[in-house]
């Protein structure tokens, strides 16, 4: 231990004060800052069905819903926690963002505590819980869910049962008290419920109660010792299972995205890439240059993967000798294990993002706690701790504190987020087209087109850049160009029905009806999501009808 003194049965009530104080100081600039047209404005301002009590039922027996109309678009995933907690925040404040920024960041000082407290049972060392705690709350990968309002509707809530749920069985190994096995239960269904990465926790008890064994305990009584939590993680992911078939009509995903082989050659490189953001947190942004790996022959496939066997050597090395150091690292790889195999139903842009990681670098930061407060011992005192681990310690706090502030400034305006994101990943295409969007919605046509024509030169054959400059084409009034725009964008992603619909409508719009028609039937037969072709289709077919019962006898008006 690196106290000086003897451990107390509890951590000391000064060191969550300081940590509360410093985790408040690193993101007191987010109060002043506005709900961003970033997911904010069309998923809480924008969105009836985020603003009602009366649409909770609904998060947990159906999808959740960008709108509340005939026209609203289901989102692909399976969240009724965090969208209670909206509705919450929204009947409380109102569409007043400094209110919501306070909200998150208190959820995510509760995560933070709860951290701390979490990192004290496992070490009973007061500078580890509290080097831990600090480095957590600390850390630049966490700025995404905590500056950007609708990450932290998620990030931080799903932190908080996390940490909940592992401190309740924690409690319950040492009570072995039915009822805090009951609570770990409900916190674990309500994590489950917050978001998937959740899928970790019956993983990670599990592995703990396998791990930390009494010494020379056999297997009978190990089995017998287990049943009640192996059992309570069964009966929790079997109604989760089940709730999640009621709401999503799926247990994984509806409409992959990716295959398992493109998921498997692009996860190594993945997590080092984690790897990296969580050691060296520098040139942060919200999107990156990231694209799944076509073949085993990308140079990003065999040195990421030597990299992981290495940490997968090392990790069961430090289980049999090392149980906590292997334990620390097993939360990470298993956390991050979510995400990755999420792969499968994410779009390019978004297969790399660090809130992915938010839960998975606490097991980082303890094992970087432990480190310090193996070095080497000195007579000298340093805040109640040996001066050479307090030293280490405030060093590193102090560099990731200012790496936090300058990363949560770019979070003050869309236009900032997008630019930061140009600045660190060039190729990125989300946020110049993002960028160049906003600037069509200002009239600013011109730039809209420049940026658009710049992001097809950088990325040709990616559809979202293709869709956006086929929309800021209708928009200067060149529909010639956007159809073969548009036309191209389907012939590279035949699979995106928005790309049906843009171009259906534009041909519309130039009276070419039969042309329509035939894109939608195309896009019914290719597309992924092919409801809403078919009743564009069906729209589309009755207003011909209708046009035609009123002339008779001036023609169709069909071009052929």
């Amino acid at each position: 231990m690196s106290q000086l003194q003897e451990t107390p049965e509890r951590p000391s009530p000064r060191y969550i004060w300081f940590l509360a104080l410093v985790t408040v100081l690193a993101y007191i600039q987010v109060i002043t800052f506005p709900f961003l047209l970033l997911d904010d404005t069309p998923y809480i301002l924008q969105n009836p069905g985020a603003q009602h009590w009366s649409e909770i039922p609904g998060y947990f027996v159906g999808h959740a819903r960008l709108a509340a109309d005939d026209n609203a678009i289901e989102l692909p995933y399976y969240r009724p926690i965090p969208s209670v907690w909206v509705v919450l925040n929204y009947q409380l404040f109102g569409p007043r963002p400094v209110f919501w920024h306070l909200s998150g960041l208190a959820l995510y000082l509760a995560g933070v505590l709860l951290f701390h407290r979490l990192a004290w049972k496992l070490t009973k060392s007061d500078f580890v819980a509290l080097a831990a705690a600090l480095l957590y709350a600390l850390h630049p990968v966490h700025v995404e869910g905590v500056a950007w309002i609708s990450g932290s509707t998620v990030e931080t809530v799903v932190s908080v049962f996390f940490f909940g749920s592992f401190l309740a069985y924690l409690k319950w190994r040492e009570n072995r008290q039915t009822v805090w096995l009951a609570f770990c239960g409900a916190l674990t269904l309500v994590s489950l419920l917050s978001k998937e990465t959740a899928a970790a926790l019956p993983v990670l008890i599990l592995a703990h109660l396998v791990i930390f064994r009494p010494s020379g305990e056999k297997r009978a009584e190990l089995w017998r010792r287990s049943a009640p939590a192996a059992f309570t993680m069964i009966i929790v992911i079997g109604l989760y299972a089940a709730l999640r078939i009621i709401g999503l009509h799926a247990l994984v995903v509806l409409q992959p995205e990716h295959s398992w082989a493109e998921v498997l050659r692009t996860a190594p490189w993945l997590f080092v890439t984690y790897l990296r953001h969580a050691f060296w947190p520098v040139h942060l942004a919200t999107w990156y240059d990231a694209t799944v790996l076509g073949s085993v022959l990308d140079p990003r496939f065999y040195w990421p993967l030597a990299a992981v066997v290495a940490y997968v050597v090392v990790m069961i090395w430090a289980l049999v000798r090392r149980p906590l150091m292997g334990f620390l690292m097993l939360w990470w790889a298993v956390l991050l294990g979510v995400p990755l195999l999420g792969v499968r139903a994410f779009r390019d842009f978004e297969i790399i993002r660090d809130r992915f990681c938010f839960i998975a670098l606490a097991g980082l930061c303890l094992l970087v706690a432990l480190a310090l407060d193996r070095f080497p011992v000195k007579e000298a005192v340093l805040f109640d701790f040996k001066a050479t681990s307090a030293g280490g310690l405030a060093v590193l706090a102090m560099v990731l504190g200012a790496l936090t502030a300058f990363q949560v400034k770019y979070w003050s305006d869309d236009v900032s987020v997008y630019k930061h994101s140009i600045e660190v990943s060039p190729t990125s295409t989300t946020p110049r087209v993002l960028l160049a969007n906003m600037a069509l919605k200002r009239g600013d046509i011109v730039t809209a087109l420049a940026m658009d024509r710049e992001t097809m030169n950088i990325c040709p054959d990616r559809w979202p850049a293709i869709f956006a400059y086929g929309i800021t084409l209708e928009a200067a009034g060149e529909r010639l160009d956007a159809i073969r725009v548009l036309t191209h964008g389907i012939q590279v992603a035949p699979r995106q029905a928005v790309l049906y619909h843009a171009l259906a409508r534009i041909l519309t719009e130039e009276h070419d009806f039969q042309g329509a028609i035939s894109v939608l039937r195309q896009g019914i037969a290719l597309a992924d999501r092919t409801e809403g072709l078919q009743k564009h289709l069906t729209n589309l077919q009755a207003a011909l009808q209708q046009q035609l019962a009123r002339k008779p006898d001036t023609g169709t008006g069909v071009r052929q």
